[in-house]
């Protein structure tokens, strides 16, 4: 399971988000807020959060599998 952006998002508009967004993670205040939750923040490229996605995925899937554990609809 690969995550993806929305179906037809721009790959343009997916750039500027991810921009605007490790922006914002670099933020001092935003980084201690997240600090002070129990937060890291971690700003990527979109192919290595994909990637992250995946491999969490490939990690946690026989675990919950295995518990019996379904997603609710």
């Amino acid at each position: 399971m690969a995550a993806r952006p929305p179906a037809r998002l721009p790959p343009a508009v997916t750039e500027k988000l991810n921009a605007v967004i490790v922006a914002a993670l670099n933020d001092p205040k935003l980084r201690e807020h997240l600090k002070n939750e129990g937060a890291t923040a971690v700003g990527s490229s979109p192919s290595a959060f994909a990637a992250f996605v995946r491999e969490d995925v490939e990690r946690w899937a026989p675990i919950v599998r295995q518990s019996g554990e379904r997603i609710a609809n």
